[in-house]
């Protein structure tokens, strides 16, 4: 029974995340021209503390970019965001069609 009782926890536990990834924003990346482009990003955390703000950048195709902060300063975070892991930013981040 002890057993049962783990894995009933364990999948209400899982459902709740599930619940809770459907809750969250989603920001669709756009089309544009170069690898990556941001413009006037803000990049908050879930409980609207800024983390980076005023971002404005591109990539080029080809290209290569070095991300340089202190632990802590965000770089992490601005990946997530590129990548569309992390919804919690305003602004606009664009990417090619097929990335």
């Amino acid at each position: 029974y002890d057993e049962l009782a783990e894995l009933a926890a364990v999948i209400d536990r899982l459902y709740e995340f599930h619940q809770l990834t459907e809750q969250r924003p989603t920001n669709k990346p756009k089309n544009c021209q170069h690898a990556v482009q941001v413009a006037d990003a803000s990049i908050r955390t879930p409980d609207n503390k800024i983390i980076l703000e005023n971002l404005n950048f591109h990539v080029s195709p080809g290209k290569w970019l070095l991300l340089k902060g202190y632990s802590g300063a965000g770089k992490t975070t601005l990946l997530k965001t590129l990548s569309h892991c992390w919804p919690w930013f305003k602004g606009d981040i664009s990417s090619p069609a097929d990335s």
